[in-house]
């Protein structure tokens, strides 16, 4: 019954939404992974944005005269709307992204049932924050090291595809709404700011010093004083983050855009070669391995555009890295099929894998191919979709997925705005 009240309920919101000329989707799979929950809360998210934008103006007060006075009573009314409705909306979204889908989707995957979830209330009506515990296992198997880092850093990991789930809207269509810039925002401050004001300390006493601390130890660095991979290196690297374009011109849309000038949308600015756009972006990973650097490339041509990156991993310890690309738009069948492709390849150490015993992987090469799909299920004005990703992975990290080999899928509706 909640099932079908909140199907209907969100039917109802894309029934009234505005056309943007972007792609959203509501995907489900066994373990409700960070991946999956990032496609439906920014969905879920864009409902609300433009329904709240409908119901509440970015500016009012067309009747006073004065310039100056018209221009100080939209600041207000816009900073009032900010911290009354926007700021609690995002602190919702993106906790429950970094506590039920980040360390929730961890424990999922290691066989956990029963775990246990706190949101407080967000700012400014509550706290803020939020807590995972873990519940049991129905069947006993051994946690092993490398799982248990993928779970501190799972927080982190999961907002960072929450992130680049809501920046990736904005590819095809140049068009960047003043809610997602926000939420975009938000998601960069969660992600980013823990590791480059991370504090030397003499005891780990949340999660990126824990994650810190189980990588040093599994490679025999136990004693803080001997750490190979430190703190230090962290808010270094943390700085490349700051070269994500997608981040600078969402906060120039909420700050000036909307903020300022109080416009719904901003834009999406490419660097022109003759037809080609590109767009050159840098972001920071982490991995069992330790950190991690994405070098990527946006290409667009027309209404079609590619993805490709390199990730380099630190090699304090060992080496990694890796390479793939993904396609946005790359086949559509008359508007009735449309399909795009994922491949990453990549060289990693060896990973252990939990179980009945631990069990390491072979050390080497490793690959994820998958294939997102929408199949058009009705032939009106507002298109529906039914959606989905179907592919395989072998034993190794990438953001979003198991560390262990199998089959992905992941299923849903999409609409087009």
């Amino acid at each position: 019954m909640k099932t079908i009240k909140l199907t209907t309920f969100l039917f109802c919101l894309l029934f009234f939404q505005k056309s943007n000329g972007q792609n959203y989707q509501f995907f489900i799979d066994p373990n409700f992974s960070s991946i999956s929950s990032a496609e439906s809360l920014s969905s879920f998210h864009q409902l609300l944005n433009t329904t709240e934008t409908s119901l509440f103006p970015n500016k009012i007060g067309k009747n006073i005269k004065s310039k100056f006075g018209r221009k100080v009573v939209n600041l207000g009314y816009r900073f009032g709307k900010l911290m009354a409705l926007e700021v609690p909306i995002d602190g919702l979204i993106l906790m429950n992204q970094y506590v039920v889908f980040g360390y929730g989707y961890r424990y999922r995957i290691q066989g956990y049932t029963q775990n246990r979830f706190v949101i407080d209330a967000p700012l400014p009506y509550g706290k803020g924050g939020g807590s995972a515990r873990r519940g049991i296992l129905e069947t006993p198997r051994t946690r092993s090291t490398h799982e248990l880092i993928t779970f501190y850093a799972g927080g982190i990991e999961s907002t960072k595809i929450l992130n680049n789930t809501i920046s990736k809207k904005w590819i095809l269509s140049d068009s960047i709404h003043f809610r997602e810039a926000m939420l975009c925002v938000r998601t960069f401050n969660k992600f980013h700011y823990p590791l480059l004001f991370l504090k030397n300390f003499t005891s780990p006493s949340f999660d990126v010093q824990n994650y810190i601390n189980n990588v040093n130890n599994f490679y025999g660095y136990p004693e803080v004083e001997d750490w190979k991979l430190t703190p230090k290196r962290f808010r270094k690297i943390s700085l490349l983050n700051f070269l994500n374009p997608f981040v600078g011109f969402a906060f120039l849309t909420s700050a000036w855009d909307y903020g300022w000038h109080g416009k719904t949308y901003g834009k999406l600015y490419w660097l022109r070669f003759g037809k080609i756009r590109y767009l050159p972006s840098v972001r920071v990973g982490l991995t069992p391995f330790g950190d991690e650097v994405y070098f990527e490339s946006f290409l667009k041509k027309e209404n079609k555009a590619l993805r490709f990156y390199y990730r380099h991993g630190n090699s304090v310890f060992e080496k990694s890295n890796g390479f793939g690309v993904e396609t946005f738009n790359a086949y559509n069948f008359s508007g009735k099929i449309k399909l795009d492709f994922q491949v990453d390849i990549w060289s990693q150490p060896e990973l252990q894998l939990g179980g009945e015993t631990i069990q390491p992987s072979s050390k080497g090469l490793g690959n994820l191919m998958k294939v997102n799909f929408q199949i058009r299920l009705f032939n009106e004005s507002r298109p529906l979709y039914l959606s989905g990703q179907l592919g395989y992975k072998t034993d190794g990290f990438i953001e979003g997925e198991p560390l262990k080999k199998g089959v992905i899928l992941r299923g849903g509706f999409a609409y087009d705005l």
